[in-house]
């Protein structure tokens, strides 16, 4: 049975991924045609059907219903 020492020296000698670097934040990063088609569609819904969208991806995904709105929150003064 090979000691820890041995075995952490067969873990460090596993060839390493290659990572890339993402680009600055200030620099447009190329989308798809189909995202940005997506886009374009969505950020022409109203929010009812913004809320209907939100419905449906949710559904489809089998996504758990949460508030997105954290209880307790207040966006004004509270009288």
């Amino acid at each position: 049975m090979p000691s820890p020492v041995a075995q952490s020296a067969e873990v460090q000698s596993a060839p390493l991924e290659k990572l890339t670097v993402p680009p600055p934040s200030n620099e447009e990063i190329p989308v798809s045609p189909k995202i940005e088609k997506l886009v374009t569609e969505i950020s022409q819904l109203n929010l009812i059907e913004v809320s209907e969208l939100s419905g449906l991806l949710k559904k489809r995904l089998n996504l758990p219903r949460c508030p997105s709105i954290p209880s307790g929150f207040c966006c004004g003064p509270c009288s």
